[in-house]
């Protein structure tokens, strides 16, 4: 079975990511952009259960952790997936008859007991998942969604403090199936939407644009290959 570890490549991801101007730095897009798409890639990944440690790349996270439910979690993943395809496929939990799970699973420190996650699977598939700091408070919340075939997922939205901050649209039909990305201020004010998607001869295509907290846009380019082709605003 190929490792998540092999398949994540940074510097294309910042590459991909690099698409700004004067109201919103390189650095400061790769800040709020990465973690993010970390969070929707991995967030769900992060919490498995001690069952299936010895398969999994964050098997040392697993150390620390146990579950309240013995599930085995599968994925297929082949060497053409792309950071972008390969976050876009779920994991499969199961129970230890093999069938599809649908309930809670609940993990917890080994050291000091606390809940550490709530993850709720239907089907197998997770949809919503709630991660916990140290003192129990509630720290984020996952929910991912799926296509009707539940095969692969088509959005993940993160909030923080009960208020959404990060969403990925994996295929949006409103941008020819690009990527989307949007990040809200901690006041849930929309701050910034990414679009981002290639064509069949490889061509990168990207569209940047930023809001203040009025809603009002002050800033607005495109770009092809990180070039800057069209500057709106």
């Amino acid at each position: 079975m190929n490792r998540l570890t092999n398949k994540l490549n940074f510097s294309l991801t910042k590459k991909r990511l690099m698409l700004i101007g004067k109201k919103l730095s390189t650095a400061q897009l790769y800040t709020k952009a990465l973690p993010a798409l970390i969070a929707f890639s991995f967030s769900p990944f992060l919490f498995f259960n001690p069952f299936d440690a010895s398969d999994n790349p964050f098997s040392y996270i697993i150390r620390e952790t146990y579950s309240d439910v013995e599930l085995q979690h599968k994925r297929l993943i082949s060497e053409e997936d792309s950071i972008y395809s390969l976050a876009q496929i779920p994991y499969i939990a199961l129970t230890k008859e093999g069938d599809p799970f649908s309930g809670v699973e609940n993990i917890y420190s080994k050291k000091t007991d606390i809940l550490m996650s709530s993850n709720v699977f239907v089907d197998g598939l997770s949809v919503h998942l709630k991660v916990f700091d140290e003192d129990g408070a509630e720290r984020a919340t996952v929910d991912t969604f799926y296509n009707a075939y539940k095969t692969k997922k088509t959005s993940t939205r993160y909030y923080q403090s009960g208020t959404l901050r990060n969403e990925l649209i994996f295929s949006s039909p409103y941008h020819n199936g690009k990527r989307v990305f949007k990040f809200w201020d901690s006041d849930g004010h929309l701050q910034t939407v990414l679009i981002s998607g290639s064509d069949q001869t490889g061509t990168e295509f990207s569209e940047l644009i930023n809001y203040d907290p009025e809603g009002n846009v002050i800033f607005h380019e495109r770009r092809e290959n990180d070039e800057l082709v069209e500057k709106i605003k």
